[in-house]
């Protein structure tokens, strides 16, 4: 299966959209594992995008989850500003998270927005969040 690249995506939906207690731990596992690729937009989509849709698990650790996908935007913005963009997307909705947690989403938020680097696409999403 992870030879087809197909089924491997659709694997790493499944493993980002999960809603059990491991969930990010697992995702951040297969980040560190091949055939996962950072530099595969649909590797991306697939994990990274999911995961930051999934606001069970995005809330449940929020400490370690926002931090950890804002990191992964401005990892991907240096490479692939378009795809880095998409993934800004996860952060529509963090003006309607209860207050605790949006307080928490912003800082990391503004964290990004800090780069110098950010690609305009990036910014423009992200500034609308804060």
């Amino acid at each position: 299966w992870k030879d087809d690249s197909v089924v491997y995506n659709k694997w790493l939906q499944v493993q980002a959209s999960s809603r059990v207690n491991t969930t990010f731990e697992t995702v951040k596992r297969i980040t560190e594992t091949p055939p996962f690729s950072m530099e595969n937009p649909n590797n991306i989509y697939s994990l990274v995008s999911v995961l930051g849709g999934n606001y069970l698990v995005m809330q449940r650790d929020k400490e370690k989850t926002f931090s950890w996908i804002c990191d992964r935007i401005i990892e991907i913005d240096k490479m692939n500003p378009q795809v880095a963009a998409r993934v800004c997307g996860n952060f529509n909705f963090v003006k309607k998270f209860p207050e605790d947690i949006k307080i928490i989403a912003q800082t990391e938020i503004r964290r990004v927005l800090a780069e110098t680097s950010l690609s305009k696409n990036s910014r423009e999403l992200l500034e609308t969040c804060v």
